[in-house]
């Protein structure tokens, strides 16, 4: 069973654990037990459309995996998760970070989420629009990618996701 502790705000979760499935564990490098997949229902949108992105936390170790998880106003995002989203000439177009605070403004009303996942499980966190992130105005294919820090307990580094394309259209 996954573990929830909420400890400031509402509690916002992701959809219950569910088993892995057993390809995405056989997809994995060897020495490696856990993944985030990026996948789209709206691998095209059109210019100024935002794309859904859903980003899945896969656990194929022997061991419960540490992912709590930290949900500010202003950031829909589970902010332990770092986004790279890069434009069709190949510039990234956020800073290394989807967090656009402008300055001296900080997040409120954050709920932060003490969770473990169970050995052989994973789960989506909720389909994010990117729209609040980055505008999508221009026609061409987009590539996004998710990282988050691994614990030091489970390997240290940080854990990457696949790259997601996004083809904008007029």
């Amino acid at each position: 069973m996954l573990t929830y502790l909420a400890l400031f705000g509402a509690l916002a979760l992701p959809t219950p654990p569910v088993q892995v499935r057993p390809t995405d564990c056989a997809k994995l490098p060897r020495g490696k037990s856990y993944a985030i997949v990026l996948s789209t229902k709206t691998p095209k949108v059109r210019k100024g459309t935002a794309p859904q992105v859903a980003v899945r936390l896969v656990n194929c170790s022997k061991e419960r995996l540490d992912a709590s998880a930290s949900w500010c106003e202003g950031a829909p995002l589970d902010t332990s998760f770092l986004l790279r989203i890069t434009d069709p000439a190949g510039k990234q177009v956020l800073p290394g970070s989807y967090h656009r605070l402008s300055p001296g403004e900080v997040y409120t009303g954050c709920t932060l989420v003490i969770r473990r996942l169970p050995p052989g499980q994973e789960f989506t966190e909720q389909a994010y629009e990117l729209l609040w992130t980055y505008k999508f105005d221009r026609v061409g294919e987009y590539r996004i990618q998710v990282f988050r820090g691994l614990p030091e307990r489970f390997g240290g580094g940080v854990l990457k996701s696949n790259v997601l394309t996004i083809t904008v259209t007029k």
